[in-house]
């Protein structure tokens, strides 16, 4: 599954001059905890969050006379367009990050966030694990391989070829809620 099947589209941005209290009111508004802002281009060069509009005001700036350049994060991780959504949501964690802007080259087209990785999950842990088991048999691997999911994450433990180990992945990818598979198999010498 690609970011492009789960984020929210089109991205909601406030540009570099938009004053802090608008942009705090489209965070309101959009029911979003954090905003891409852009330049006059279009080019993506922040992201202003609910964080950072309340810092700034316990820091005591007014947010009616602040503009959004001055209290954003400037350096933004972003996710792309076909990035892989198990891998996006990894580094998401990794970073602490909430929420990615989605690139298609230098547009913001999108913003992919921990809600659109959860409501994506298609299907509960219990379907995609019988999805799983169902592909293992197909690849002939019954018996050999176990499977288990945990919040989308495929875990698989066994002895294989690493040409039935690719298969297997393959045929895993293809699952309807399977962010990623942590695989575990191991290859026979």
């Amino acid at each position: 599954m690609r970011v492009r099947d789960v984020m929210t589209s089109p991205a909601i941005t406030v540009s570099v001059a938009t004053c802090a209290a608008r942009a705090a009111q489209s965070l309101v508004r959009h029911a979003v905890s954090g905003l891409p802002v852009v330049d006059a281009d279009g080019s993506l060069v922040g992201i202003v969050t609910e964080a950072d509009l309340v810092a700034a005001e316990a820091g005591g700036a007014s947010l009616n006379v602040t503009s959004v350049s001055d209290v954003m994060t400037a350096c933004v991780a972003v996710a792309h367009l076909d990035d892989d959504v198990g891998t996006t949501a990894n580094r998401m964690v990794a970073l602490g990050h909430r929420r990615l802007p989605v690139m298609d080259g230098p547009r913001v087209v999108g913003v992919v966030s921990r809600r659109d990785l959860l409501r994506h999950c298609g299907a509960g842990d219990r379907e995609i694990l019988m999805s799983v088991r169902q592909a293992i048999e197909e690849a002939g691997l019954g018996g050999v391989v176990t499977a288990t999911v945990s919040a989308g994450v495929v875990s698989l433990t066994g002895e294989v070829g690493e040409g039935e180990r690719r298969e297997l992945d393959q045929r895993i990818a293809l699952i309807d809620g399977a962010l990623t598979v942590d695989d575990r198999l191991s290859t026979p010498y």
